[in-house]
């Protein structure tokens, strides 16, 4: 933690939402060990916030109690004011009152796949994402795309990007002008599931950090112009057993793939085309 900050400064405790947001509320850092257990108050309804704001029907209305509990693991505490930068903040993990997961905490249910994933079939994945987002901070042009022209336009922003992310605690990896008009892509080196999806989430907020930094907006959306192009995150991922041996490939399989890997792909496949039914 920053040796320069008071006991009133605030960090604060998040947890990623299903509108991919990261929503919560601050401690101070005089609280800081004491709220390491009891965390911070949470209601079920926040839940149901949308991306625009507005908050769906909800089974719960304005009642219930929980505990957003910070994973001090994923604290970031950036204080660089040449970059205009100043953040402090922590994952955390949704707990009911007597200490169960949340059954809608999506960091819950990750850890609880990885276990899952683990003790029944003895499989771990290594993870790593693709980041794609517009950077406002630069004249867009069609055709630049992945060219060091498109590069030489953000000016600083991509070497204070890296520098932050060094500095947060990954290893950052590449970034690309990517092929639509001011658009990026920032990867970091891969990590355990957990973390990596940690890092994720840390890495968007980052990146709009140091776009603020420059009075510049960075975007994740999806759409943000219908007539140009769009922003996704490509997840790449290797299968290991609990010795660490690679399980994806299998040279006499098709493709390579082995059927460890083809089952899970088959997995996946199956669960996205439930939830999109």
């Amino acid at each position: 933690m920053s040796s320069t900050r008071k006991d009133t400064d605030l960090i604060m405790v998040v947890t990623s939402d299903i509108a991919g947001q990261l929503r919560g509320k601050a401690m101070t850092y005089a609280d800081r060990n004491n709220r390491a257990h009891i965390g911070v108050g949470w209601t079920p309804t926040n839940i149901f916030q949308t991306t625009f704001g507005p908050i769906a029907d909800t089974p719960w209305g304005a009642l219930g109690d929980l505990m957003l509990r910070p994973d001090f693991s994923t604290l970031v505490d950036l204080e660089i004011p040449e970059y205009g930068l100043d953040e402090s903040f922590v994952i955390g993990d949704v707990f009911t009152l007597d200490e169960q997961r949340w059954a809608c905490c999506l960091r819950s249910q990750l850890k609880g796949a990885i276990e899952t994933l683990r003790d029944k079939h003895g499989l771990i994945l290594t993870v790593a994402f693709e980041h794609e987002f517009h950077y406002s901070g630069c004249e867009g042009q069609d055709g630049l795309g992945y060219s060091l022209r498109a590069l030489r336009r953000m000016g600083a922003f991509p070497d204070r990007l890296m520098d932050t992310l060094k500095r947060a605690g990954m290893t950052p990896d590449t970034f690309m002008p990517e092929y639509g008009p001011a658009q990026c892509e920032v990867t970091v080196k891969p990590n355990d599931a957990l973390r990596a999806a940690d890092d994720a989430v840390v890495l968007r907020e980052i990146t709009r950090a140091v776009a603020r930094g420059l009075d510049a907006r960075a975007s994740f959306a999806p759409i943000l112009d219908p007539e140009s192009v769009g922003d996704g995150t490509h997840v790449h991922f290797s299968i290991q057993d609990t010795n660490g041996n690679q399980l994806g490939h299998d040279r006499i399989q098709p493709h390579g793939v082995s059927d460890t890997a083809g089952g899970l792909s088959q997995a996946c496949s199956n669960i996205c085309r439930t939830i999109c039914a």
